[in-house]
């Protein structure tokens, strides 16, 4: 995952790094490895449903 995010972020950076401040950037990674932890624990998020 820290792979994607250091390519992620490097691309914001060439893209849009004179309008990203460094703390909006931070605030993305909190964001994206949250989002990832989530993703990668799908079962421990969304309600299971029995078949009846």
């Amino acid at each position: 995952m820290d792979d994607l995010w250091q390519f992620t972020s490097n691309k914001i950076s060439v893209k849009c790094g004179n309008l990203v401040e460094l703390k909006e950037l931070k605030d993305l990674e909190i964001f994206f490895k949250e989002e990832s932890l989530i993703a990668s624990n799908r079962e421990l998020y969304l309600p299971t449903f029995e078949n009846n």
